[in-house]
């Protein structure tokens, strides 16, 4: 299979998942054609010339390319990007590092928050990036910084396999994510608990929500984001993903 045309498979750039043989460690790479991230010389890093691997490519496309993404958060004023990257979020690295935006990385999403919330105290405008799975791991910490000190901080959470067919709850046209809106049984049955636990964990939590799961909703994040500055809310923006 020949490399990816631009504007496909997210900007031209390919998500592969490794694993080694042997190592018995999976490792998620991504790359631009020709370059596997972490490697200045064009070619695989030491551990993988040592490595047995076979790589697959995932392709279905991140829904915001990285210069979409970093664009609409410098018209929001976002000066950091507290992250935790997935197989969405991953291919975004150059471009933000490339931009204006401080990338700041945490080992494990629960330290994002409290340093989201540190940067803010301080006069920045943090963006906290993760994913669902990461989300239920960050609650508590997510908690005492949104509730107990009443902090505004926006969050990009990737909603991992929501367009996976068999289990992906609809959402009405304008997409809240409120306490009263039902959860479909198709959801509450969903094989990937991640996916089956997002709406009601946040319909619990009761953070002001929305979700961007299609080409024609993605100035929702920006609409969103912007309404939660200007009310003072912390505002979370699901954004949906494919299988990763």
């Amino acid at each position: 299979m020949g490399p990816p045309r631009p504007g496909e498979h997210g900007q031209g750039k390919m998500r592969l998942q490794c694993r080694f043989a042997g190592l018995g460690v999976n490792r998620r790479l991504s790359a631009v054609p020709g370059r596997v991230a972490g490697s200045s010389t064009g070619s695989l890093p030491s551990w993988g010339r040592r490595a047995n691997f076979h790589c697959h490519v995932n392709a279905m496309p991140s829904l915001f390319s990285g210069e979409e993404f970093v664009t609409t958060l410098l018209d929001l004023g976002t000066t950091h990007v507290v992250w935790v990257p997935d197989s969405d979020f991953g291919p975004w690295e150059f471009t933000l590092e490339a931009s204006r935006l401080q990338l700041v990385r945490v080992c494990r999403e629960g330290e994002a928050w409290p340093l989201a919330a540190g940067l803010y105290l301080g006069g920045a405008s943090p963006v906290i990036l993760m994913q669902t799975t990461g989300l239920f791991e960050s609650g508590d910490a997510l908690r005492n910084v949104l509730f107990d000190l009443g902090l505004p901080l926006l969050a990009v959470v990737g909603a991992r396999n929501w367009f996976v067919a068999d289990s992906r709850p609809p959402v009405s046209e304008d997409a809240p994510l409120s306490k009263d809106v039902p959860l479909s049984k198709d959801a509450r049955l969903s094989k990937d608990t991640a996916r089956r636990f997002t709406q009601p964990i946040l319909q619990a939590w009761g953070v002001n929500c929305t979700i961007v799961e299609s080409l024609e909703h993605k100035s929702r994040l920006a609409d969103h984001f912007r309404a939660c500055q200007s009310s003072g809310q912390a505002g979370i923006v699901v954004l949906a993903e494919g299988p990763g």
